[in-house]
């Protein structure tokens, strides 16, 4: 069902001139911090927070919790196209 009315398709295929306008994102973002030598990444479209020891580990941790994520989900109702790419960025302190 749209959830934006009452049409009974996904807004991502909803035919009512109000949703026509409706775009799929293609991309997921997460953000990578790094503190006291754990890196926590944090997606910014969807509810998904994991860690690691290191920026491979959190990597591999934070695709296996989006996939786990979206298996149970319809990626359109949440905005997203079926196989979403995932996009990450990394922050650290200069000093």
């Amino acid at each position: 069902m749209c959830a934006d009315c009452t049409a009974s398709a996904p807004s991502s295929v909803c035919r009512i001139p109000c949703h026509a306008d409706t775009v799929l994102r293609p991309t997921i973002h997460a953000v990578v911090s790094e503190s006291e030598g754990v890196h926590v990444a944090e997606c910014l479209e969807v509810a998904v927070v994991t860690q690691g020891q290191s920026l491979d580990e959190t990597l591999s941790n934070l695709r296996r919790a989006i996939g786990l994520f979206l298996a149970d989900e319809d990626p359109a109702e949440l905005g997203l196209v079926t196989n979403p790419r995932l996009a990450v960025s990394f922050e650290t302190t200069v000093s």
